[in-house]
């Protein structure tokens, strides 16, 4: 279902809250009156009905569901060549690219184990959420757990009604605009009321310090920068028509017109380029460009220069005492052979697909990109364990593609495709892997593949002329419902042609070429918290464990400060308030109520929210008009905020 709702413009969000709270009553279901017996299937035997049903079977049903559910990123390669570049892929190697992509991934998990899975400083905040609700639902013999279940359930079926007020009844709720627009503009006093918005940024599991560096970085972008910015005309700033669009422009400020530069085989003709360049971009728009090479680079410096040590125990003196790491000497790790395995096979299998494939992707190209995603995977890997802040691979990868294969913009795509995902999929194993680590599962349980099979299978369907839907999707016939417009495909299209085709060089020319110093900012800056930590250790005359200056996180900042548009600015002050009432007031005045409560309470908050945006997508409500929805004055939205 995920992989057909991609190509929908509103698509509902199947979380793992959803997958948890649907499968439980199944699954009691079954333990109750399926039979017990033996069931011998090619040599090899199991018991149809072993006993009840365990929160150790519940995690591994939501790990499966969760990580195969998804809609395939490497799906976007095949949809681009179907639709745009009039190339067809069949089974095998359409099969190949899906599996390979996260495969390489999961060889990666297993290599990096030690380091960011057994170490306890490795906590992955979101996790702990997760955990909680297992345990809730699970443990019905404490008279604590019953406590908890009954507020789980309160708060749950609060929050389900609740959110048909911001989500159908009344969507100015989800963004309250006092001066400034949550969804166009800065946000300035624009706060929310829907939990789908304030609860994006994790606020109830985010730790206190993370948090901080966060919303300094949004807030300081913008309610300080980007206003100024606009103020003084930075860029021309004012003469785009919105300021905070992602959009392409002209000298003229109109919208770029990218068919234009381009052949009809989709590379650049370097005729039309000479004649309609520059390509232009608003100036925060650009400068995300910047400050996105910044958050690499500094947060590789960051985790050089405070978890240097944490790396070398890890890699040298792997022992643990804690209580986590002695429950789980019960189970064997899992060999290193088998991960290398599993890496060797998947890179043997990407090589042959790329030199039998017209991917314009050539074999050392693989072998780099896969290389990027294991130089930055331990470095991103430790930012998202203790902060639960995730840096993607996107951008770079693109940009580095941009450059050593220019004028190919499949190849580009395959590149960022292997590049990015390698890692994600990597962190996204680690993180079930913690899960396991925390309930007590053998490590070997954990990893999927089968969703790679049915995402190939809907793609399939759906591209299929007599389904009707490919004609929607390549933007040749509008769908009149408004549904089939595939613009997440157009999305990663345009981005394949801005960075493949165009490329960096010609993309980064002029004024933007100062954007390439966000590099060397982001190795400088981390240095000046780091240094004044330790001149603050020299005047104390004492190691100190940790600072003001120690939790001044620069790549998170930097996070933050690039975190629009894709982030609605109405998350600030909502997101803001509800982490310090979670992680400093309730945490620091009330310790024994956030140890019961608070990441119950966080469960509970987004099952709910979840269970509720899916009612709203399967039964489509449609009410009466009024002020309060969206539709009711011409011209407005449900801001009603003329100035962004």
């Amino acid at each position: 279902m995920s992989q057909l709702f991609f190509y929908k413009s509103n698509a509902p969000v199947f979380s793992s809250y959803f997958v948890i709270l649907v499968t439980l009553p199944m699954a009691r279901w079954m333990a109750s009156t399926l039979p017990d017996r033996r069931i011998n299937l090619f040599g090899w035997s199991f018991r149809l009905n072993p006993g009840p049903f365990s929160a150790k079977e519940h995690v591994l049903i939501a790990v499966t569901v969760t990580s195969g559910a998804t809609s395939a990123y490497a799906s976007d390669i095949i949809n681009i060549q179907e639709l745009f570049f009039h190339q067809h892929m069949s089974a095998i190697p359409a099969l190949t690219l899906l599996i390979t992509t996260q495969v390489i991934g999961f060889g990666f998990a297993g290599l990096v184990y030690d380091l960011l899975v057994r170490p306890p400083s490795m906590v992955y905040p979101s996790t702990l959420v997760t955990v909680s609700l297992f345990n809730t639902l699970h443990d019905t013999e404490s008279s604590l757990t019953r406590k908890r279940m009954r507020f789980f359930l309160l708060v749950f079926g609060g929050i389900v009604l609740y959110q048909f007020l911001p989500t159908t009844l009344f969507p100015t709720l989800s963004s309250i605009a006092i001066l400034s627009s949550g969804y166009r503009g800065f946000g300035i006093l624009n706060f929310s009321l829907d939990w789908n918005v304030v609860g994006a940024s994790g606020p109830l599991f985010q730790p206190w310090w993370a948090a901080l560096n966060f919303y300094a970085g949004i807030m300081g972008m913008m309610y300080v920068v980007m206003p100024l910015l606009y103020f003084f005309n930075f860029w021309e700033a004012k003469s785009f028509p919105a300021v905070l669009s992602s959009g392409l422009f002209t000298s003229n400020y109109t919208k770029f017109d990218v068919d234009g530069v381009l052949k009809k085989d989709n590379s650049l003709d370097v005729a039309a380029w000479e004649q309609n360049k520059p390509m232009l971009l608003t100036p925060f728009f650009a400068l995300s460009y910047g400050i996105s090479f910044a958050v690499l680079t500094s947060t590789i410096m960051h985790v050089l220069l405070w978890h240097g040590r944490d790396i070398k125990k890890a890699l040298f003196n792997p022992v643990y005492s804690d209580v986590h790491n002695k429950l789980m000497q019960s189970y064997p790790l899992v060999p290193h052979s088998w991960y290398i395995t599993t890496l060797v096979l998947s890179l043997g299998s990407a090589t042959i697909l790329v030199l039998t494939t017209p991917l314009q992707f050539p074999v050392w190209g693989l072998f780099l990109s896969v290389g990027m995603s294991l130089f930055f995977l331990i470095p991103i890997g430790i930012l998202k364990a203790v902060s639960d802040t995730g840096v993607g691979l996107n951008v770079i990868t693109e940009f580095v593609a941009g450059f050593l294969i220019p004028g190919k913009p499949i190849g580009n795509v395959c590149w960022k495709c292997y590049g990015y995902m390698s890692c994600a999929q990597a962190l996204d194993l680690i993180s079930d892997m913690k899960l396991a680590h925390y309930m007590k599962i053998n490590p070997k349980h954990m990893g999927t593949v089968i969703g790679c099979f049915m995402n190939y299978v809907v793609v399939c369907i759906v591209l299929a002329p007599q389904n009707g839907y490919r004609q929607f999707l390549d933007g040749s016939v509008p769908d009149p419902s408004g549904q089939w417009d595939g613009r997440k495909v157009h999305i990663f299209r345009s981005a394949s042609i801005i960075w493949g085709a165009v490329g960096p060089e010609r993309f980064f020319a002029g004024r933007y070429r100062t954007l390439y110093w966000g590099f060397a900012l982001g190795v400088l800056i981390p240095l000046v918290p780091w240094l004044l930590h330790k001149r603050l250790e020299r005047v104390k005359r004492m190691v100190l464990r940790e600072s003001v200056f120690s939790k001044t996180v620069v790549p998170i900042i930097l996070h933050g400060a690039i975190a629009p548009p894709a982030t609605p600015t109405n998350i600030i002050l909502g997101g803001l308030v509800c982490a310090y009432l979670s992680q400093k007031w309730a945490r620091e005045r009330h310790p024994e109520w956030f140890a019961k409560y608070n990441y119950v309470l966080s469960a509970a908050l987004d099952a709910g929210a979840s269970i509720n945006a899916l009612l709203v997508f399967v039964l489509s409500i449609t009410l009466f008009r009024w002020w309060g929805l969206p539709h009711f004055f011409a011209g407005t939205d449900a801001e009603h905020c003329q100035a962004s």
